[in-house]
């Protein structure tokens, strides 16, 4: 009856993945929003999405990040963003404080996840004044990345916890603190939520409030 973006975009990540067959009731009550959204293939053209932006809508379409397109790619995120500012009518100080995210976090798939596409969507709720942004890779995830390039074995409880202390996978001692940036200027710039599930096993953060959690009836390759 109603689907959110933390569960559409994974789906969609998941069915590119293996390349996935999928059937949907034309009479269906989401069956007009998922059309509306792309799902599942999304769009990868800054073009396309610049063609969306002229409608003011409530929600953002399933996008997709793709490697080799880098100056597309980065085109795409930077209208990600805007149209986010828009949709939230912020004032211009919150805009770093939603970029920087989006932008943090979409980067770590290409740094980390050796997968060669991401994905993104946003949904807004006016009635709740509440977004939801979603941005999902079908890689390797934390604990494999910890293993492979530092010999590290962590659960997937353990590997969360190390990326939200600043351990980074590289080399460079500078690098690892986005994530946890990321979740600060969320939870406590913008009074908002973080989740951050890799394998099986979630990070769930609020303001005052914050959950390591195991999911053993789940799991997903990459992160969310």
């Amino acid at each position: 009856n109603w689907v959110c973006p933390l569960l559409m975009l994974p789906l969609s990540a998941y069915m590119h993945a293996t390349k996935s067959t999928h059937v949907i009731k034309d009479d269906g009550p989401i069956a007009s929003y998922l059309q509306t959204i792309h799902f599942p293939k999304g769009i990868s053209s800054s073009a396309s999405l610049e063609q969306f932006s002229r409608y003011k809508k409530n929600y953002i379409p399933i996008g997709v990040l793709e490697r080799e397109r880098m100056v597309e790619r980065d085109r795409l995120e930077s209208l990600f963003a805007q149209l986010v500012f828009e949709t939230l009518k912020a004032t211009q100080g919150t805009f770093s404080a939603i970029h920087y995210p989006i932008s943090e976090l979409v980067g770590n798939i290409f740094d980390h996840s050796k997968r060669d596409e991401g994905f993104i969507m946003a949904q807004f709720y006016p009635t709740k004044n509440y977004l939801d942004i979603c941005i999902v890779d079908s890689g390797r995830g934390l604990s494999m990345a910890y293993l492979e390039e530092k010999g590290l074995k962590f659960t997937d409880e353990e590997a969360i916890a190390e990326a939200m202390i600043g351990h980074s996978t590289k080399i460079d001692k500078d690098r690892g603190y986005g994530v946890r940036t990321s979740k600060r200027m969320v939870c406590e710039g913008l009074n908002g939520g973080f989740i951050l599930l890799s394998g099986s096993a979630a990070l769930i953060s609020a303001r005052k409030e914050e959950r390591l959690v195991s999911l053993p009836s789940f799991h997903w390759q990459g992160v969310i």
